[in-house]
């Protein structure tokens, strides 16, 4: 076993055709995970591997043109900073100076924070809301990249590289990340994570109109949605069930009483991220006319010292107009229509499970903070009840503009 203190440089050839060489790359990584290396570069304009391994905490590539390939829950740090770093980006500590012991310590964060889902739920308005603040860096617009491209965007970004000289706390926006968090959870082990949720029904609707209205007037037919499967742009009914990728946060014991309110088919894969903090909130707490509360425990889980402007109103997607306009408002939905009955029914039962499991489970991990949770929990308890059964049209701002729309261009 190689002790921490050591210096290990490993120089590993693979077979130049195509197929030898990802056979070797397997076991070459296999073998390197047995040793206690869980990162190697990978020079793309050769057949070679370097690793340089200076000590459990260090890693560094003698080749200048390199490509990170992340693996278990491990990140490390160039030794040499000015160099453009290599290192798992989503992870909001790096390792600094060795002690004279060759331990290292950590130091300031890459990434603090990452506002991370659900798509519809108010994400863009929190990347607004937090960019505003001299305390922050956040991107002005949504960055969603795999860790290696992921690198060298956002240190090629205006202000990024800045960010830490000013003491700015680092974060971004990218609401695909939910998707996948349970499987990619290695990668995000002391990032904190912002994620905003919405009543089941009003989010599919606002989802698949927002998907309409940025095509070109051709969209699948909502009612034919339910299930799963089609991809991250997708607009499926099993994307609702918000519980299956809280769970995979790994924050509750996944008891079997729990398992109870998961489809067995889908029990998400738990990987427990030890440092990580949520922020959860539903949609609806920042349409309120006092937001005071919700920010005032945003700043907080942020560790801001100057507080945070109110919320601004801000609308993402395309504006259309002429034909288009008329082909998109066509194919954009009244979920209260009949026609979907079976398809909010769906809706309804992922919302009744999922709040019961974020009530009775997932609000009571130390690692999760909800504004005001007694409104919080009365949200969530409107999510047993169809929206359409009662008239509430609160937050349906897109089937409103429908209705709006037909009417000015005569479509009805």
């Amino acid at each position: 076993m190689i002790r921490p203190s050591e210096k290990v440089k490993i120089t590993l050839t693979t077979p130049s055709c195509g197929i030898g060489k990802a056979m070797a790359i397997v076991v070459i990584i296999s073998l390197l995970n047995l040793i206690g290396i869980h990162w190697i570069m990978f020079d793309g304009m050769s057949s070679s591997f370097s690793v340089d391994f200076v000590d459990k905490y260090y890693l560094q590539s003698a080749s200048k043109r390199v490509h990170e390939l992340p693996l278990l829950n491990h990140s490390f740090i160039p030794l040499n900073r000015s160099e453009m770093p290599v290192f798992n980006l989503f992870d909001g500590a790096y390792v600094g100076p060795t002690d004279d012991d060759g331990f290292g310590k950590l130091t300031q964060g890459v990434l603090h924070f990452a506002v991370i889902g659900f798509a519809k739920a108010g994400t863009s308005t929190l990347m607004k809301l937090l960019g505003s603040s001299d305390e922050l860096f956040v991107p002005d617009k949504e960055v969603c990249m795999v860790p290696q491209k992921l690198n060298h965007h956002l240190y090629k970004m205006p202000g990024f590289n800045e960010s830490e000289s000013l003491n700015q706390k680092r974060g971004l926006k990218c609401p695909n990340l939910i998707e996948n968090i349970g499987r990619s959870a290695p990668l995000y082990p002391h990032t904190n994570f912002i994620i905003g949720l919405r009543h089941p029904i009003k989010w599919f609707e606002s989802f698949h109109n927002f998907r309409a209205n940025n095509s070109k007037g051709r969209y699948v037919k909502a009612e034919n949605q339910i299930g799963g499967g089609g991809g991250i742009y997708a607009v499926k009914t099993n994307r609702a069930q918000f519980h299956m990728k809280l769970a995979a946060l790994g924050k509750t014991p996944m008891l079997e009483e729990e398992k109870e309110l998961f489809s067995q088919k889908m029990i998400p894969y738990i990987k427990p991220l030890s440092q990580s903090k949520i922020f959860l909130y539903d949609i609806d707490q920042l349409r309120t006319n006092d937001t005071s509360t919700f920010r005032n425990e945003l700043e907080n889980f942020l560790e801001l010292e100057k507080p945070l402007p109110e919320p601004p109103h801000f609308i993402p997607g395309k504006n259309r107009t002429g034909k288009l306009l008329v082909d998109v408002t066509k194919i954009k939905i009244d979920i209260c229509e009949e026609r979907y009955d079976e398809l909010r029914k769906v809706l309804l039962d992922n919302g009744t499970r999922a709040q019961k499991w974020i009530r009775t489970y997932f609000l009571e991990s130390e690692d999760v903070t909800v504004p005001d949770r007694p409104n919080f929990e009365r949200i969530l308890e409107k999510w047993t009840v169809d929206p359409c059964s009662v008239g509430d049209y609160e937050g349906r701002r897109s089937a409103i503009a429908k209705h709006k729309t037909m009417k000015e261009l005569g479509l009805n």
